[in-house]
């Protein structure tokens, strides 16, 4: 099971196989259940924490590419038709690996804040199912458990959109995922895929020197 099938079977509250009719014994079996689920999705939100600000970092990088391949323009221009083609291009390529970034970014970002929204609501459901447990091995796995909820959601609080997911129905969740999850795929097109976006873009130099001439300007104003 991944991330949203785990997350999603224990907010859901699947009935476990080593549940009786027992309320203690079920209370004990759910700890464990939502347990083990959590263990594994706690690491990968982690992970996906941990992706989101390799991702912010590339973005950094890339404005700086398309700065440059700006001011690189700006100082040729009129230098020939040629060799400001050739700038003109850089900005280009520049501006479409900016844009598959950001589009990139912001498909991780969704992912991340369904997971901790989900590790964070299972982590809950977990705090109630423990309040029934008396056998002390069961109270004291679900107490490992909650510290790490805690310690995670405090550690990736920063790249957190604390807005998404809030008051959602539970009910919706599994179709939240799905949609994060296709927007994520989407955003991983392949080389031929951006090639043609480039290209596409390239097509449209008019549009490309109208946003690089007030991207100058706007640069100029701030002083940069």
């Amino acid at each position: 099971m991944g991330i949203f099938d785990n997350a999603l079977a224990a907010l859901r509250g699947k009935p476990s196989p080593e549940g009786g009719s027992n309320e203690m014994k079920r209370a004990e079996a759910e700890v464990k259940r939502l347990s083990a689920l959590l263990a594994e999705d706690l690491r990968r939100t982690s992970d996906l924490h941990s992706k989101l600000n390799q991702a912010n970092g590339k973005l950094d990088e890339l404005q700086e590419v398309l700065d440059s391949a700006d001011n690189e323009y700006a100082f040729l221009k009129g230098s020939g038709a040629n060799i400001e083609a050739n700038a003109l291009d850089k900005v280009v390529r520049a501006e479409a690996d900016l844009e598959q970034q950001q589009e990139q970014i912001a498909a991780y970002q969704k992912v991340f804040d369904e997971s901790r929204y989900a590790v964070a609501l299972a982590g809950s459901k977990l705090k109630t199912f423990q309040a029934a447990v008396e056998t002390a091995e069961v109270r004291e796995l679900g107490s490992r458990i909650l510290s790490s909820v805690t310690q995670i959601i405090n550690a990736t609080n920063d790249l957190a959109n604390t807005s998404s997911g809030t008051g959602a129905d539970l009910d919706k969740i599994a179709e939240r995922y799905e949609q994060a999850k296709a927007q994520y795929e989407d955003s991983q097109g392949d080389e031929t895929e951006r090639k043609l976006k480039k290209e596409k873009q390239a097509q449209n130099l008019d549009e490309v020197k109208k946003r690089l001439e007030k991207r100058l300007e706007e640069r100029s104003r701030a002083g940069k």
